[in-house]
């Protein structure tokens, strides 16, 4: 059985090898692979953003009118051209006049009343000044002179607690003076009498003098123990004296410094006073001269007189007039007229929020419109929102589709374009002049990460066939489609593969067809390249 096994095996094999020798001398070599190709050019390349929007006039006014009278007349129509200050339409305001001429005829009955409120009020005013400038108001008078009393007997107290502060500190006060020499005198006695009394206990403890004469030196030295008391109490009465007599003098100082400080507030306030008179009158005159140039029927004309002017509805710029909503007999009130600037145009368009870090002030904007095709108009980005695009109550929006508001000034001055119409806008971030590039799937990066491309060249050896040669190359600025491309082995109309995927260095290939890569994106096929 093992050995059939291999007999059938080895069978196999050889059948095989036959069939590949016979495939090999019948169907010849492995046929080239077939691949695209696109011609190598240098061009234009540009990295943009494409969003779309609509062309407005940089400056539209809504012209409204709040009056609710019949249009008499209409003086322009849709599409006409008009100044600011021209008179669009004119309303029917026959009553408004009849209406202004009553007022006035009123006012006029009321003119002289106010009038001569207002001269008795001036008057009062003038006369109240005239007293507190001359210095004879009876109550600022009287309050000065508290003030100088109060100040002269605050002085006076000042000056005599001063007086005893000083005696006390310096001692100089003479009824202290004499009980302290009347203490020093009694001192002096008291000690002398107490030596005589000690000398006199020895004497008589000796037996040399009598009993009579010692008990003579006892009640002598209490006499003068007694005198000495009442020479110490003597003293501190004088002390308390002077001390009570500051007291009192401080009581009296502080009293009159308050009768001093509530004079002068009394002066302050009867000065205070004054002034508020002097306001008080002077408001009166105020309120006179409101009533006699400003009074409800002066506001009331003048509202109506404004009305009057407002009946001829004028354009408050100049510009084209694109809606007139105005007719003659209908009411005035609401929206009349629409008026643009034609020739000065925007774009408001929405930018994503993952293109909103590339875009900037003065950017190039390529502008084309529906009507006209392909035809390219100039434009540079004017405005970008702060912030994205908001709700209607303000706030912003809590969604993952973020854009931000873009506008796009209309550098092109074409009367083709017109307000309203849908554009396509190419935002130019960046530009390049005059480089080679190619679609994304050309190039491809290595396992090292060098890129590199294969362009299509004959075989040296079978220059009617071709191979696939790699070449390394520098990438540069990168667009939505193509990418930017250097090297030194590049030239202009080289054939390079289109989706170089599986392809080797040296393979063997063949060529479908052949396309230009052009500054648009666009390619332009080679019909003259045959298939090999």
């Amino acid at each position: 059985m093992k050995k059939n096994t291999i007999i059938t095996i080895a069978s196999v094999l050889v059948i095989a090898a036959f069939a590949g020798l016979i495939a090999k001398n019948v169907l010849g070599k492995p046929r080239a692979t077939s691949v695209n190709t696109d011609i190598l050019q240098k061009g234009e390349l540009i990295d943009s953003i494409s969003v779309k929007g609509v062309i407005e006039s940089t400056n539209s006014k809504n012209v409204y009118t709040t009056l609710n009278y019949k249009i008499k007349n209409v003086n322009f129509e849709e599409g006409d051209t008009v100044k600011a200050g021209e008179v669009l339409c004119e309303l029917d305001v026959a009553d408004l006049e009849r209406q202004i001429k009553q007022r006035r005829a009123e006012i006029e009955a009321t003119q002289n009343t106010n009038s001569n409120q207002l001269s008795a009020s001036q008057r009062s005013y003038q006369d109240a000044l005239n007293i507190l400038n001359s210095g004879n108001n009876s109550a600022i008078i009287n309050a000065e002179n508290s003030v100088k009393s109060a100040e002269i007997s605050l002085s006076n107290a000042q000056k005599n607690y001063d007086e005893k502060i000083s005696e006390m500190n310096n001692n100089t006060n003479s009824a202290i003076i004499n009980a302290q020499n009347s203490l020093k005198s009694a001192e002096l006695d008291l000690n002398t009498k107490k030596k005589a009394l000690e000398d006199n206990q020895i004497l008589y403890n000796e037996g040399i003098i009598s009993y009579e004469t010692f008990h003579q030196s006892e009640v002598a030295l209490e006499t003068a123990q007694n005198t000495y008391d009442s020479a110490l109490s003597s003293l501190d009465n004088a002390q308390n004296a002077l001390q009570t007599e500051i007291d009192n003098l401080k009581k009296s100082l502080d009293s009159a410094n308050v009768t001093f400080n509530n004079a002068v507030d009394s002066e302050e306030a009867a000065r205070i006073s004054a002034d508020q008179e002097i306001k008080n009158q002077r408001d009166k005159v105020t309120s006179a001269e409101v009533s006699l140039n400003n009074d409800s029927q002066l506001v009331s004309l003048q509202n109506l007189e404004d009305q009057l002017k407002d009946a001829q509805v004028k354009a408050p710029i100049d510009g084209t007039i694109t809606a007139v909503y105005a007719k003659e007999g209908a009411s005035s009130n609401g929206l009349l007229f629409v008026i643009e600037d034609t020739n000065d145009l925007k774009i408001t368009s929405k930018i994503k929020e993952y293109d909103a870090g590339r875009i900037a002030l003065g950017q190039e904007v390529l502008i084309k419109t529906d009507v006209t095709g392909d035809q390219v108009f100039n434009g540079v980005i004017d405005k970008i929102a702060p912030t994205s695009i908001k709700s209607n109550n303000g706030e912003v929006m809590p969604t993952n589709d973020v854009e931000f508001k873009t506008e796009i000034k209309v550098l092109s001055k074409d009367p083709i374009l017109k307000i309203g119409m849908n554009t396509r806008l190419t935002i130019v971030i960046d530009k390049l002049e005059n480089v080679f590039h190619l679609p994304y799937d050309s190039v491809i990066e290595k396992e090292n990460g060098e890129s590199v491309i294969f362009s299509v060249e004959p075989n040296a050896n079978e220059p009617e066939k071709f191979k696939a040669v790699e070449i390394p190359v520098t990438t540069g600025m990168l667009t939505d489609f193509y990418i930017e491309i250097s090297s030194d082995a590049l030239y202009e109309d080289m054939k390079i593969i289109s989706d170089p995927t599986d392809i080797y260095n040296n393979q063997d290939v063949s060529i479908n067809d052949s396309s230009i890569v052009t500054a648009d994106g666009t390619e332009e096929t080679d019909l003259e390249t045959s298939a090999q």
